[in-house]
């Protein structure tokens, strides 16, 4: 679990309505409408009640358990509600749907609006205004539709829209526009030969530079760290290179990283391989700190560009962890599972779910939850039907130009 329950208005910063879940997050925040009626006057509408908000829900971790956990932790009796979400607005409860399985609170990222909230009302049973099954003109809307996932492309996607956009635009266009504006807000890119939406993240390599080139050239040499292997230096500082670090990137003070997202990745890494959680308590495009989510564990670094380079280094270090593994990250996500087994899920697409737990808890050492597998199987799904239109689109243009 998660996510906390808000104890004040003084947890969030002043002229915000949630926590600043910064750039490519999988957080968001609920806003819970509970205690009150569902009633018709003309349009549905909720009276009285309180409202609460429950921070860090992930996207990966939303069932109705834990919507029932949050009821409880208000003292509801949850022998009888029902969760509804809203779909047009946190305060509209007059275009609502009904939460009756899992699969319902998967829908729940796709109405995630910019602020990074979605509103929820509990009904909480009968002889409170509720709609009844027998009244049709009444009856609040089950979800019929099928499923469309956008939350974890996250790795991430679920609607940042904007400020991703704005915060990481130069990111993008030195990493092959793979956060592209399609990304934010579809399943699939049109662009690109038809590419999906994970398919850029996967495989690929970033030139030193950055945008146009800028930045120093790196040279290499040897260096003891390296073991006898060639270590890259710029500005003399060694710069990053994870096949040296067998997947545990080993940060030091200076170290130097392409350019802002390397950094991160290599940060998600590590928090990955050593099963320890980390926050982004400060993501932008220029400066980059992580702490350790565990309350008394002082592990942090702080990263930031060189001045007129895209290259992001290591300023400031804290290396060693005072907390123990714990069973979950946020950074294995299901994006990061698609990325990892992407070969094996393309190879078997019907691989069993639970086998596919049972063998990713193993050799992650982590902890996964159903719904990762099936949006990690989905993801795969979606990047194998890219590059397939990518693969017949070359082949019709090339055969097209033979012919001439």
């Amino acid at each position: 679990m998660g996510w906390r329950l808000r104890e004040g208005e003084s947890e969030i910063a002043t002229g915000r309505v949630a926590p600043d879940y910064g750039p490519n997050s999988e957080y968001f925040t609920i806003r819970l409408h509970h205690s009150g009626q569902l009633c018709e006057f003309g349009r549905r509408v909720y009276v009285g009640g309180k409202i609460d908000h429950f921070d860090y829900c992930h996207v990966d971790e939303m069932s109705l358990i834990e919507l029932t956990e949050m009821a409880k932790t208000l003292q509801i009796d949850t022998e009888h509600v029902t969760f509804f979400y809203s779909r047009n607005g946190i305060n509209d409860c007059n275009s609502i749907a009904m939460m009756s399985t899992d699969l319902h609170t998967l829908e729940l990222v796709n109405y995630v609006d910019g602020d990074r909230i979605v509103g929820i009302f509990i009904d909480h049973g009968h002889g409170h205004g509720t709609p009844s099954e027998g009244d049709s003109s009444r009856r609040l809307p089950d979800i019929e539709e099928g499923l469309e996932y956008m939350g974890d492309d996250i790795e991430g996607d679920m609607n940042e829209g904007e400020e991703r956009q704005r915060v990481e635009k130069s990111e993008a266009q030195s990493e092959g526009q793979r956060d592209g504006e399609a990304e934010k807000k579809n399943g699939l890119v049109d662009s690109e030969l038809g590419i999906g939406d994970n398919e850029s993240d996967f495989g690929i390599e970033v030139n030193w530079g950055g945008v146009g080139g800028k930045g120093k050239s790196s040279q290499s040499m040897k260096s003891n760290k390296g073991k006898g292997k060639e270590v890259d230096k710029h500005g003399g500082f060694a710069v990053f290179n994870s096949n040296l670090d067998n997947g545990d990137p080993q940060f030091e003070v200076g170290l130097c990283f392409p350019d802002t997202q390397s950094f991160r990745d290599a940060v998600r890494q590590h928090s990955i391989i050593n099963a320890r959680d980390v926050v982004f308590t400060k993501n932008d495009k220029n400066k980059v700190q992580v702490k350790c989510k565990h309350d008394t564990c002082k592990w942090y670094i702080f990263a930031s560009k060189i001045h007129g380079e895209d290259t992001m280094q290591v300023k400031t270090l804290h290396n060693e962890h005072q907390c123990t593994r714990v069973e979950r990250v946020s950074a294995a996500n299901s994006k990061w599972l698609a990325n990892k087994y992407k070969d094996k899920l393309r190879t078997d697409p019907k691989w069993p779910v639970d086998s596919m737990m049972s063998v990713m808890q193993k050799e992650c050492k982590l902890l996964f939850s159903k719904f990762q597998m099936y949006r990690a199987k989905e993801k795969v799904a979606k990047m194998s039907a890219g590059s397939e239109e990518q693969q017949w689109f070359v082949m019709e243009v090339c055969g097209r130009d033979y012919k001439i």
